[in-house]
């Protein structure tokens, strides 16, 4: 995978605006409040999601997630987590949870196996084996996300659809903690801050931005990238304008005091409202997966949580597609011929009819 092939470009661009979108939809500028999002484990879910669905939708949802088809997510998503789990400070995992009596059709399973969905667990009733499903979502993130679903939530649901992943580094020049300040204005509320006085920064109209690199293995770098909007920028402009950006380039600058807020969030978010304002199909049906009717996506739930101190970054995700019965199989039309019709006998290969006529009765 390169950020200079196009299919792969197109990918990862994708991701990160979903990313911003996400943001801008659950950040208010009247009532600001912290909030998080994962871009990629939605992506992962919806990767999942998209071979299971009619054709229509397949194809609808592919271009929502920057993909020319299915086996562009083949090919590019395994790529992907390769590259981001070359080092050890990265993790993820797939799963497929189903009732004991769900069919998954071959192509469905081929599908999954070359996306590498790590794990296929399977119950007599999901809401019965909630406590289960949720020690596998904690597990996958170092305990950091242990209790994501409610025996509620999985009610009526036959198979859900589960991404969860885990960075944790430390920094590269890690803060001093006798540096810490305990008591700091910052506004709207007052947190802890770190201090340090030598940063990558960059300086915009709109914003003042720096960049915090961990502690890595080459040749896998990751960094944390803050932004701190100018004072006459609000938040969702702000988030309006990173969407269409690149992350920007930075130099080193030496500042008189650098302080950063240390933080422990934590957010939940039910996204199915959300991205079908989008534009993502999640509103279709999905016949890969045979549940006796026709299934729909009941709701899809995003849990995160990221601690960010004096020694690093430790942040987790995990996003639940849960699909449901949606109810007794669809109408199949008939089509009759049994009224006077029109008919042409065709060479496929050139579109070329060699006989054309109609046909009456008689």
């Amino acid at each position: 995978m390169s950020k200079r092939n196009p299919k792969d470009r197109a990918i990862i661009s994708t991701i990160n605006e979903l990313g911003w979108d996400l943001l801008t939809q659950f950040c208010s500028d009247t009532t600001p409040k912290s909030t998080l999002v994962s871009a990629l484990s939605t992506f992962s879910a919806l990767t999942m999601l998209a071979g299971a669905a009619a054709y229509s939708e397949q194809r609808e949802m592919c271009a929502k997630l920057g993909a020319g088809g299915l086996r562009d997510l083949q090919s590019t998503y395994p790529k992907m987590r390769r590259i981001l789990e070359s080092d050890r400070v990265f993790h993820s995992a797939n799963g497929l949870v189903a009732e004991t009596h769900v069919r998954v059709s071959p192509q469905y399973q081929d599908y999954l196996k070359k996306l590498r969905v790590d794990a296929k667990l399977y119950f007599e009733n999901l809401a019965g084996s909630v406590a289960e499903i949720n020690e596998w979502i904690s597990r996958t993130t170092k305990r950091r996300i242990p209790t994501l679903l409610t025996a509620d939530d999985l009610r009526g649901v036959p198979v859900a659809l589960i991404n969860a992943l885990i960075f944790a580094a430390p920094w590269a020049e890690p803060f001093c903690p006798r540096d810490t300040v305990r008591s700091a204005p910052f506004y709207p509320t007052t947190k802890n801050r770190v201090e340090r006085d030598c940063h990558s920064g960059y300086d915009s109209e709109r914003f003042t931005a720096v960049r915090l690199p961990y502690r890595c293995t080459p040749p896998s770098e990751w960094s944390m990238i803050a932004y701190l909007p100018n004072k006459h920028t609000s938040m969702q402009k702000m988030l309006q304008f990173l969407r269409t950006q690149p992350f920007p380039p930075f130099a080193q600058h030496r500042v008189g005091r650098f302080c950063l807020p240390r933080f422990d969030l934590q957010a939940q978010h039910e996204l199915t409202s959300t991205l079908q304002a989008l534009g993502y199909p999640v509103d279709g049906s999905f016949p890969g997966l045979a549940m006796g009717g026709e299934n729909r996506v009941g709701n899809v739930i995003q849990g995160l949580s990221v601690e960010c101190n004096e020694e690093g970054t430790v942040a987790a995700a995990a996003t639940v597609v849960l699909i449901e019965r949606g109810g007794p199989p669809s109408y199949i039309p008939e089509l009759i011929f049994d009224r006077p019709f029109v008919f042409a006998i065709v060479a496929d290969e050139l579109d070329l009819a060699i006989c054309t006529g109609v046909f009456a009765g008689y």
